[in-house]
């Protein structure tokens, strides 16, 4: 890591570049990255570039998905029990 580096001003081009950092911790790859010698806006831009690309995978794999979701009955419809028929299963 370079000795002389101003992380003052990288903090400050990474708040004007995204405020909604404001009183929030760093995610810890963004910290790797810069410990490595990455500028902080530049490690934050590749991890949310790369959550963007974990996001639309996400997407794309939930519109491939064979099923839209999870009811109650699992997908079958539930037909209401008529009376002589729930009389004669019920237990004496």
């Amino acid at each position: 890591m370079e000795e002389n580096r101003d992380f003052e001003a990288e903090v400050e081009q990474l708040m004007e570049a995204a405020p909604e950092l404001a009183g929030k911790e760093l995610p810890e790859a963004v910290i790797d990255a810069a410990a490595a010698g990455k500028s902080l806006k530049a490690a934050y831009d590749e991890f949310k570039a790369g959550e963007e690309t974990v996001l639309r995978q996400n997407e794309a794999a939930r519109a491939k998905a064979p099923v839209g979701g999870v009811s109650g009955s699992g997908g079958i419809v539930e037909r209401e029990v008529d009376d002589f028929l729930r009389g004669l299963n019920e237990e004496y």
